[in-house]
């Protein structure tokens, strides 16, 4: 029984990751009002919800302050990464992969967006083990 539960929140951890992955990359792309804000700062939010909900996939028994608090510092190391322009940084960047995930410009507003994204992963880590909790407790 307690296998089924398991299969039930990674089923939903997939089914949400399977969203914000074509969420995430279509802001990217986006033309239209207010493009400059998604393209640059609703994308950032979506990547951190994204890497926190990755890495419970993967490690449940972390707790998930840790989960968004690593991925947080981890984050804007990146961020911070932007301000060396080494030869070999720059060439990962020059593909449409390299600037999604590592990003070319240093924006200090960014940590903001980082900072949100982690708080909405937070709370989703948070209510995915209480609606488990609540489950072994109807099982018990």
């Amino acid at each position: 029984m307690l296998s089924r539960l398991k299969l039930n929140t990674d089923f939903r951890l997939i089914i949400m990751l399977l969203v914000l992955i074509p969420l995430g990359l279509s802001t990217k792309f986006y033309t239209g009002p207010y493009q400059d804000l998604i393209n640059n700062s609703i994308s950032d939010v979506i990547y951190e919800v994204f890497w926190i909900l990755l890495i419970f996939l993967i490690k449940k028994n972390l707790k998930p302050f840790f989960i968004a608090l690593f991925v947080f510092v981890f984050t804007a190391i990146i961020e911070f990464s932007q301000l060396l322009h080494f030869s070999w940084l720059e060439s990962l960047r020059n593909n449409f992969l390299g600037k999604t995930l590592l990003g070319t410009n240093f924006v200090k507003t960014d940590f903001i967006y980082y900072l949100l994204g982690c708080i909405i992963g937070y709370y989703i880590l948070k209510y995915l083990k209480k609606s488990d909790d609540k489950q072994v407790d109807t099982i018990s």
